[in-house]
């Protein structure tokens, strides 16, 4: 199972936390639809998807994550014990978006786009003008 301890991402990815109570829901079904061919995208932001489930195991990347692990963290980010909840933390490990609905690709690489941190991301990986 994987380890979910996000301060061990904390200045080197920005987490996108799904929780669900099972595969079943359909808002998770949305969400994760909403997330097919974004590949890129997640990996310029430096973004670690989370799928987190009550009733079986999440995931991250390719790796399972217990039920036990993602109830922790639902307490650790304040999302009710039962239901769907998309939590979105920077870098800094602060929380810069809390929805119980699913969230477009778009409004999530908008706000991560906006942060100061993003910005300056960008401005280096734009290089110096002219090259």
């Amino acid at each position: 199972m994987a380890s979910v301890d996000l301060d061990s991402y904390r200045w080197r990815n920005r987490l996108l936390l799904v929780f669900a109570e099972s595969r079943r829901d359909t808002r998770l079904e949305q969400q994760t639809a909403m997330w097919r061919g974004q590949e890129r995208g997640v990996e310029e932001r430096d973004m670690v998807l989370m799928l987190l489930l009550s009733e079986e195991p999440g995931q991250i990347g390719q790796e399972p994550v217990s039920t036990n692990a993602a109830a922790r963290l639902r307490r650790r980010t304040g999302v009710p014990a039962e239901g769907f909840a998309v939590v979105l933390i920077g870098k800094d490990g602060g929380v810069k978006l809390r929805s119980s609905q699913p969230v477009s690709t778009q409004e999530i690489f908008a706000r991560i786009d906006a942060m100061p941190m993003r910005r300056s991301e960008m401005r280096r990986e734009k290089g110096p003008a002219g090259t």
